[in-house]
């Protein structure tokens, strides 16, 4: 069997203006500067599961101003459900925190409360991105059971790996 190089090139080259598209869309803050959105660049930084309401922050890593348009950014406690909460337009500010509370109540695309609450046992929590049908994960995690009046974020903040924190420190650093 002969090998046909000119389709992988064809291949190669639709994937690449796919992804180029793709990453366009994703690198726009509110005034269309280029700030690269892709999984790192936003991240899941801590989680607090008992709480009155529970909640997640999420941490921005870049240097400028996110904003979060509305339709297209999705969390969820159910990692194959991606599309399970609509988070309304918001923004995180550079080497900001988004506080999502987790208290049932919240309607999709209107507030940031969610309608679910994260379950102190442990579970999942996916952040992410969608553009026609394509969803990008922009960061996961699972997560065991939390202690009470503990939380489970990231050491060093924004970066490192998922530890239970024995201070919870929503809307700052967990160092």
């Amino acid at each position: 069997m002969k090998f046909n190089w000119t389709l992988l090139v064809i291949v190669l080259f639709v994937l690449s203006a796919c992804t180029k598209d793709r990453i366009d869309e994703l690198t726009k803050d509110q005034n269309g500067s280029q700030v690269k959105i892709v999984p790192g660049v936003i991240v899941i930084n801590e989680i607090l599961s008992t709480g009155n309401p529970d909640w997640v922050e999420i941490y921005n890593t870049a240097n400028q101003k996110i904003f979060l348009e509305a339709g297209k950014w999705y969390v969820s406690d159910n990692l194959g459900n991606q599309q399970k909460f609509l988070l309304p337009d918001t923004a995180i500010k550079a080497n900001g925190y988004l506080l999502i509370p987790c208290d049932g109540t919240g309607t999709p695309g209107q507030t940031l409360n969610t309608s679910f609450s994260i379950s102190s046992q442990g579970e999942q929590f996916g952040v992410f991105y969608k553009q026609g049908n394509l969803i990008t994960v922009i960061d996961s995690v699972s997560f065991g059971a939390i202690p009470s009046n503990y939380s489970f974020g990231r050491k060093p903040n924004g970066s490192g790996n998922f530890i239970i924190i024995s201070s919870p420190t929503p809307n700052s650093s967990n160092d």
